[in-house]
Parts: structure tokens; sequence; C-alpha cells
């Protein structure tokens, strides 16, 4: 499932996830990272912007709020995930896991 599509210089960025963790990116319609993740993971690739290669690098978190990223392009960020989420998040599942642990045994 298409998660989001960013235009960024001359090129277009799709961030693509599967219900079992599985994270895709192309650009310009060419796949261009493929990982497995269940909480995140980071993307290396390529893009063009004024017809020059760039280093883009696309960060997937799990937030309390749903799957959230970070893109940055040559180390300077075009979109950024706010830190506090991954923190929420940890806590969030912690407390899940102390419950379930308490119910079972």
């Amino acid at each position: 499932m298409k998660y989001s599509t960013i235009y960024h210089g001359d090129s277009k960025i799709e961030l693509h996830n599967s219900i079992l963790g599985k994270e895709t990116v192309i650009v310009d319609e060419v796949q261009v990272s493929e990982k497995y993740s269940f909480a995140g993971t980071i993307h290396r690739f390529t893009i063009k912007e004024n017809g020059a290669d760039k280093q883009a690098q696309l960060t997937t978190k799990l937030t309390i709020n749903g799957v959230a990223f970070d893109l940055f392009v040559d180390n300077k960020p075009i979109i950024e995930i706010p830190e506090n989420n991954g923190v929420v998040f940890f806590f969030f599942m912690m407390v899940i896991l102390i419950s379930t642990l308490f119910i079972f045994t």
C-alpha cells in the first residue's frame, strides 16, 4: 500500500508499506530500497535535484500516531519527525508488554 508520495527536486519519491512490515522506496518508478521492519528503518538512495545526483535518507518510525518519517537530502532536513514520538511509542509498548505479562502469569 502506498503510504506517501514526496516530490523533491526532479524526483518523485514513493514510500510503500505492507501489513507484514515490508517497506519499499520507489524513486521515479524505480525501486531503490526494500527492507522489513516492525518499528522503523533507514533507507539510503540517490535522487536528482537540478540535474545533479544527491544522497537521500528516508528514516521511518512507528509512533503512537502511526508511521512517520524523516527525509534528508545531502544531510539537510526536508521532512522531520518530532523526536518525542519515539519515546512515547516506546513507553506505550512497555505498558502493553508489562500488562500482558501480568494478565498471563
